[in-house]
């Protein structure tokens, strides 16, 4: 048909029908049939053609060598960088005559109309002293004015310059033309080359679409998404998409301002401004509006002219819709969508930001936000909305700081929005009274909660805290889990462009046989899924959560995803702040058909959006899918009156330096400092845990070469005390790449290593956290060992490293690592000093550890200000309790020039007295010292130094050591069990046996089988690496039990037998139930206790009275839960009476 001929839909197959697109009234061109839609000139001009021939000032077809010399014409063709005659043509301006007004009008092919997407790209080449300007114009079948789409102004250097200006969808037929007039002095080149309009076709017809997704248009057949509908574009071709609308949910602006209105009421500055065809000021705005794509369609623009200043504001009011859902109900299966085209274009474009509001005088919660300046072309936008109460959406535009900064919408609509309030007709009806916004008292900077008239700060709003009484403040936010079942896309939403094509590589929601949901196993879940059959090798598809205002310290996002396939792409999770976004996750290439779980750490944000940013591969073979995503752990934490612990010796973020970490001499590599990635490809992290960003730092073992395989690189930390209660350390780890090695963690004390913790193998492109209980019989320290794995892609990462608070630094200390706990007073006049032996000053010439002057110790230096009398302290931590037999040792330096008295002090709640003194030369050298304490209760132990004279000091303290103050231990009854026996011999050492009337056994190890599904290490103290007893639940069904019996009777009694153990139940939500009997000679079982749940990532600690009449047994029942993570486990078990 007539009406499919130049179309940019090749309809016969062959292309003949999108050949010779010149209009009917011009003679038939002889140049070679070439496509009307894509020129380089080469075979001739493709339906191109000089309009006003006969002034001597013509476009004309050819090459560099046809160009006037003295023109500087361009030095190469663009198509084809040839200077050759026979090859290398563009089109070019040539003069040849002296008229003053010459014009010179090159006209292009006619089409039928153009999709929404549409778009033409050319090169153009402006370059001279009087080239003068050139305004490209688009003329309309039917329309008398035409619009100006682009302009140049004078010399734009000697280069092809690229340009691309938006058509949109234009639905009567139209050309394209560019204009040039020279004001009589012409002197330059003037050129053009590699026309390409792209994406300008209409959809395809089709048999039938997917109903889930797509409209299928009535008359041309064409399959478009369901956002397509009803907002004022006709993306069928036949209009059917936009039939049946509601029209008060649409404006164009073309009658005015339709159901929106100014602020009136204080909340901005300024209006904005209905215009036709260009803004006032140039280089800023748009030259069209978007609906019409001509001069004579309106938008609405902020003016930032005078007498606008920088920062003012207009406002635009939406009118007040009814609510989404109602208060508590779940989110509807249909999205309330709002839709609108934007136009930021200038120097000095600042700020757009679209609102939601419940409340009136109340700017609401930001939904989106846009700075700067986004190109000279329209763009969409899709918002989803949810509120439980009645809403307004607001449209702020801001000024910015000079006059180029012109802002212009057009094109808003909404869809799925629920039902307006009822119009009056002239027949009597009921209505529905339009919903009001209701007034509230709480004062800028304050968010109106929709019950009680409560108020809260507007930094909690959607910070996955219910703050409001009825949880208003978290309604329009993202959701903290969302399995896009049924379609549902829980407000994540694509970032459209007006120049993305329909069935360009995006994400959509989907399901699909071949791939299975992580969690149902089966194909009937939703996933959202970037599919790669659409798209080229490269392109980018985002996904991005709506605006999050702040998260808590231990945010993290978790989400499942599946990349399996010969040439899939990558997939990138991103943080996005305003326009700026940087990378924090990423994984490339196959990986297998199967879901994997990535997480990444957000920590402490605000205001920001996660984005999920699939790159599609060379071909259509591997799509990218995602599912079940969900924040975890985001609620930001209620004030708490509990000191924080920042200034603990061994807490290292690795930002600065090591902290109070060292490199070990006797290994083979250093470990490194690094921000960023890691030299690698394939291995390592995109940022840091700490911060999540590219310039945060972390450590990190570098395996390429020249370290070879098994190669290791120690890292040690502060000496701490072996009387540290309930000790544990946590420490973030990466370890992505096939080639990973092991990470081991040691204690380490008198030069003897003992494995606490290891992990060999790739674990995951994430951080992970660990936490470690650390205990020891002396004073130790703890040690990160790297081992090198088989290939380059093996680097292992560690960050932040804390400690919790029952960690204490020991008070037995060589000063080589610091001061290990020992503090100055406040209450002193002068402090001991740390520092290394001299030979020149009254200080010892070296230390006692080492007896070298690179050895540290703690003297009192000799100051030039001091008064005689003057005190300086030391003190030791506050000790709970000692031993019968507990003793201080130390050594102490006294030079034959010190003066003054050393003395030691003993401080407990009710009294302090002197343990010892010296005074005066002590020989030069050290001598040692043994205090007995002897049995004390919360004490604390100082040395103080006083000075005899205005200027004295010399004395010095090296090697403090508290021995055998460990109060004597309470010995348990038999029948207690640390579980390291050995997987053959636990059941004959522990005096325990498997139960014979339950479903499966109890299995022995130092970790479970199912990672994620237990603990990573045992309880015992001192025992790190020694193994616990679980039950394995991946192969068993919900309910089945385990158990264990001691093989011993306890005597009868009732309520003074304890039993003492530590379990371990975290992996999963469905947790089974672990259970303690007291079994009688009958076989009776007595419940005594019993735990359900999941109980955290940490072992618990359990005390259980035990009674039965009769001489009894314990047995120990473990039940399984509903999934494979829900193993439970079982250490230390002692008995008491």
């Amino acid at each position: 048909p007539e009406d499919r001929v130049c179309d940019f839909t090749d309809n016969c197959g062959d292309g003949s029908d999108e050949e010779d697109c010149e209009y009917k009234g011009r003679s038939a061109s002889t140049t070679p049939h070439l496509p009307a839609s894509r020129c380089d000139f080469e075979g001739g001009s493709c339906g191109w053609y000089e309009l006003t021939l006969g002034d001597g000032f013509d476009w004309v077809r050819g090459g560099s060598v046809e160009v006037p010399p003295d023109s500087h014409p361009p030095p190469l063709d663009h198509s084809t960088n040839s200077t050759e005659v026979i090859a290398g043509h563009f089109m070019f301006i040539l003069k040849n005559s002296s008229s003053l007004h010459p014009t010179a009008v090159l006209r292009g092919p006619w089409f039928k109309q153009s999709a929404s997407g549409c778009t033409i790209t050319f090169w153009h080449y402006n370059s001279g002293m009087s080239v003068g300007a050139a305004d490209m114009y688009l003329q309309m079948n039917g329309v008398k004015n035409r619009t100006v789409i682009w302009r140049t102004l004078y010399d734009q250097g000697t280069r092809w310059n690229r340009v691309t200006v938006q058509l949109g969808r234009l639905t009567r037929p139209f050309h394209i033309a560019l204009a040039k007039i020279s004001l009589g002095v012409f002197n330059g080149v003037s050129a053009l080359d590699d026309i390409t309009f792209e994406n300008c076709s209409m959809p395809p017809a089709a048999a039938e679409c997917p109903t889930h997704t797509h409209f299928h248009c009535v008359h041309s057949k064409a399959c478009v998404e369901h956002l397509q509908l009803c907002d004022l574009v006709d993306d069928c071709g036949d209009g059917s998409d936009e039939e049946g609308c509601s029209p008060e949910l649409q404006c164009n602006f073309e009658r005015g301002l339709c159901g929106w209105r100014q602020e009136v009421s204080g909340g901005d500055v300024f209006d904005w401004t209905r215009v036709q065809g260009p803004t006032p000021t140039i280089n800023t705005g748009p030259l069209k509006d978007h609906t019409l794509g001509t001069s004579l369609g309106h938008y609405l623009y902020i003016e930032s002219s005078a007498p606008q200043e920088f920062k003012d504001t207009a406002v635009l009011l939406s009118r007040v819709f009814q609510p989404t859902r109602q208060r508590g109900e779940n989110a509807p299966d249909q999205h309330c969508v709002f839709r609108f085209h934007y136009h930021m274009y200038g120097s000095h474009v600042f700020c757009l930001a679209v609102y939601l509001r419940t409340a009136a005088s109340s700017r609401g919660s930001m939904l989106w936000v846009r700075y700067g300046a986004q190109g000279n072309l329209w763009h969409r936008k899709t918002l989803y909305l949810a509120s439980a109460r009645p809403f307004q959406i607001l449209i702020e535009g801001t000024v910015g700081d000079d006059f180029n900064g012109d802002i212009a919408i057009d094109d808003l609509s909404f869809l799925h929005c629920g039902e307006l309030p009822a119009v009056n007709t002239t027949t009597p009806a009921v209505t529905t009274p339009a919903p009001t916004l209701p007034p509230h008292s709480c004062p800028d900077g304050e968010f109106a909660c929709g019950a009680h008239g409560e108020c809260v700060a507007d930094g909690k709003v959607c910070d996955f805290r219910r703050d409001c009484s009825d949880g208003s403040d978290e309604e329009s936010c993202v959701e903290e889990r969302c399995d896009f079942e049924g379609g549902n896309t829980c407000g994540w939403n694509s970032a459209d462009s007006p120049l993305v094509p329909m069935h360009a590589f995006r994400w959509s929601p989907d399901q699909v046989a071949s791939v299975f949901s992580p969690y149902r196993g089966g194909a009937e879940g939703w996933y959202m899924c970037a599919d790669s059959s659409n798209g080229g090798y490269g392109q980018t598809a985002d996904l991005q959560s709506p605006a999050v205002a702040s998260t808590g310290p231990q945010c993290t996002l978790v989400f499942w995803y599946h990349m399996s396939g010969f040439t899939v792409g990558s997939l990138h999770v991103l943080l996005k702040y305003g326009n700026v976004t940087h990378e924090v996750w990423s994984q490339t290439g196959n990986q297998g058909n199967k879901w994997r779980r990535g997480e990444v750490f957000l920590g402490l944000l605000k205001n920001f959006q996660v984005v999920f940013r699939a790159k599609r591969g060379i071909s259509y073979m591997g799509d990218v899918v995602i599912d079940d995503v969900a924040f975890v752990h985001c609620a930001p934490p209620l004030p708490s009156d509990r000191p924080c612990t920042l200034g603990f010796s061994g807490r290292c973020s690795f930002e600065f330096d090591l902290c109070s970490w060292r490199q070990c001499l006797r290994d083979d590599f250093d470990w490194l400092i690094k921000a960023g990635s890691t030299p690698t490809v394939g291995t390592g992290p995109s940022s840091d845990h700490t911060l999540r960003d590219p310039s945060g730092h972390y450590l990190y073992l570098e395996s390429s070469f020249p370290q070879a395989a098994g190669d290791a690189a120690r890292i040690s930390g502060p000496l701490l005390s072996r009387r540290s209660s309930q000790c544990k350390m946590r420490f973030y780890f990466h370890m992505s790449g096939d080639g990973i090695g092991t990470l081991s963690v040691f204690s380490r004390s008198g030069g003897h290593l003992r494995l606490l913790w290891n992990l060999t193998g790739d674990q995951g492109n994430y951080w992970q956290m660990r936490e470690i209980p650390l205990s020891h019989d002396r004073d130790f320290q703890v040690v990160f060992e790297g081992k090198v794995g088989r290939s380059a892609k093996g680097d292992i990462c560690v960050d932040d490293i804390t400690f919790s608070a029952g960690c204490m630094l020991s008070s037995s200390c060589s000063f080589e690592s610091g001061r290990c706990g020992w503090t100055s007073s406040l209450a002193d006049s002068f402090d001991w000093t740390l520092g290394t032996g001299s030979v020149k000053g009254i200080r010892p010439p070296y230390d006692h550890t080492s007896m070298d002057e690179s050895g540290h110790f703690v003297f009192l230096e000799a100051t030039p200000v001091g008064l005689k009398g003057d005190k300086a302290h030391i003190r030791s931590s506050v000790w709970k309790e000692s031993s019968a037999i507990c003793k201080l040792s130390f050594w102490y330096y006294i030079s034959h020039k010190a003066s003054g008295t050393i003395r030691l002090l003993i401080k407990t709640e009710s009294r302090l007295w002197e343990a010892w003194n010296k005074t005066g030369h002590q020989g030069n050298e050290w001598n040692r010292a043994e205090i007995p304490l002897r049995k004390l209760r919360n004490f604390e132990v100082i040395f103080e130094g006083i000075r005899s004279s205005d200027v004295s000091g010399g004395a010095a303290l090296d090697d403090l050591q508290f021995e055998d103050c460990a109060p004597k231990r309470v010995f348990d009854l038999p029948g207690a069990c640390n579980f390291n026996a050995g997987e053959r011999r636990w059941e004959d050492a522990c005096q325990l046996s498997q139960g014979a009337d339950d479903d499966f056994d109890w299995t022995i190890g130092y970790r479970t089988q199912t990672p994620g599904a237990g603990p990573e290490a045992d309880h015992s103290p001192g025992c790190g690496g020694g193994s616990f007893l679980y039950i394995h639940t991946a192969n068993q069904r919900e309910g089945d039990v385990a158990k264990v019996t001691t093989r011993n009777a306890f005597p009868a009694s009732i309520g003074r037998c304890d039993l003492r153990f530590w379990f371990y139940m975290h992996g999963s939500d469905r947790m089974g139930t672990l259970k303690v009997f007291t079994v009688g000679p009958s076989g009776t079982s007595l419940l005594m206790w019993a735990a359900t749940g999941n109980h955290g990532n940490q072992w618990k600690y359990a005390n259980v009275i035990l009674s039965n009449p009769g001489p009894f047994r314990v047995t120990f029942q473990a039940e399984a839960g509903g999934d494979m993570w829900t193993d439970i486990a079982l250490d230390d078990i002692s008995y008491t009476a």
